[in-house]
């Protein structure tokens, strides 16, 4: 394996952090530190200059903006720099320095999800909102701008050390679903149907009264009962998906079956052999460690496996608690990095990475996995038409083609239903998979 040595000012664990994604996680490049000048000048290996004064001119030196040799957490400046084709900031004052800006502290700010820390308006289920967001202010919410940027950085480390060599990407897909749902009208008990078939009768809402009465008698299959579908899907584009099952208590924004539902414990013991099993943590759990935790038992007493995959339901994650309880918990895969509301990079990148918690100062072993798009975005959020939905994923995919990154899906069971807003999406996660399996070198999840 290559290895790159960085002569720093300091090795602290922000340095350490960022230097060990880029090289060691992103481009398969052991990163090697030293504070010493006279090694730094002999060795032999690749190396570059990181806030250390320039002093040979064929050195590669990369000024520092000191946002990686902060204490704590302060209100950068955020000055936008031209250099590239999107915007870059961190600006630094040295004519010497390989680029105009700081890189690292720029990907550090991106991973660490720096922003979400500072005082910003939050939506009414509290969550950071993609309008509040750096990315989506100056344009380039779409753009996996670390990605790039270490791909820029490689590729002038070569000019310089031509024997430098990086490990081969792969442009890969990762579907997820939520089963917030699994039936529209099946398996809810009898009180609850009572209830809502009331509620049709005073609405007028024949048709669906109709269609209540005749799911419950056999006479019709439930409509949000998809996943023979589903698996027929998965087989045949050789995929292997994550199910994540809400398994808490009914409330006004958790509609899920109740867990001691046979029928439910049988459709999660069935899709836990076409896949990975993942939890989904109550709206209410959030901010409650002991309900997640009882939570995580329940559906581990279901599937007889220990869970550590998670996304939050409502995508409700605030800095930094929620990781810091599901890491306390025994989660170690945190899927739930994106917007609802816009496609695009949270954290700008189209790959997982290590959780930073920037409270305690220190790199965790929570490994997030961003998603790039939601069914619920474009249909609730953004209000577009399956046709346009589908020309909207296609950039994303060419975007994430392109830097053979990792594509990850969000996508419920039912929206492939047919009924209400969904009329007319069922056919949107087959174009999507058509549409990769075109792609040269496309790697499904399986």
């Amino acid at each position: 394996m290559s290895s790159v040595l960085i002569l720093t000012q300091a090795v602290n664990s922000r340095v350490k952090y960022v230097f060990d994604v880029i090289f060691g996680e992103m481009l398969g490049i052991t990163p090697q530190y030293t504070l010493n000048e006279s090694e730094y000048r002999s060795a032999s290996c690749a190396k570059l200059r990181y806030g250390v004064i320039l002093e040979q001119k064929n050195d590669i030196f990369f000024d520092n903006s000191y946002l990686l040799f902060e204490k704590k957490i302060i209100q950068p400046q955020l000055s936008k720099v031209s250099y590239f084709d999107f915007p870059c900031f961190f600006p630094v004052l040295s004519p010497d320095s390989h680029w105009p800006f700081d890189p690292f502290a720029y990907i550090f700010f991106l991973l660490t999800r720096y922003e979400e820390y500072l005082p910003a308006k939050r939506d009414q289920h509290g969550r950071f909102p993609a309008y509040s967001s750096l990315a989506f202010q100056n344009e380039f919410l779409h753009i996996p701008v670390v990605d790039i940027l270490v791909d820029y950085l490689y590729k002038d480390l070569k000019k310089m050390f031509p024997n430098l060599g990086r490990k081969k990407r792969y442009f890969s897909f990762h579907p997820t679903f939520d089963i917030d749902m699994p039936w529209s009208y099946k398996n809810k008990g009898w009180l609850l149907n009572s209830f809502s078939g009331f509620r049709n009768l005073i609405q007028g809402d024949w048709p669906k009264l109709s269609e209540r009465v005749q799911v419950l008698f056999n006479r019709k299959p439930d409509p949000y009962f998809t996943f023979p579908h589903l698996l027929e899907l998965t087989d045949r584009h050789h995929l292997c998906p994550t199910w994540f099952f809400p398994v808490g208590p009914r409330g006004r924004f958790d509609k899920n079956i109740p867990l001691p539902s046979k029928p439910y414990q049988q459709l999660i013991l069935n899709l836990s052999e076409k896949g990975e099993i993942g939890i989904h943590p109550s709206y209410r759990s959030n901010l409650n460690k002991i309900f997640v935790k009882s939570e995580k038992k329940a559906l581990e007493n279901v599937t007889k496996q220990i869970i550590h995959k998670s996304r939050q339901h409502y995508l409700m994650v605030k800095f930094p608690e929620t990781y810091r309880n599901l890491l306390e918990l025994g989660i170690r895969e945190e899927y739930s990095m994106g917007y609802a509301e816009l496609p695009g990079f949270r954290a700008g990148i189209a790959g997982s990475f290590h959780w930073y918690d920037l409270q305690r100062e220190e790199i965790t072993d929570l490994r997030i996995f961003p998603f790039h798009v939601m069914d619920i975005t474009f249909q609730q959020y953004q209000k577009l038409s399956p046709k346009e939905a589908f020309e909207s994923v296609c950039k994303i995919i060419d975007t994430i083609y392109s830097i053979k990154g990792e594509f990850v899906t969000i996508w419920h069971n039912d929206s492939f239903s047919e009924t209400d807003n969904w009329k007319g999406w069922s056919g949107l996660f087959s174009q999507i998979l058509l549409y990769m399996e075109q792609k040269e070198g496309y790697i499904s999840s399986k």
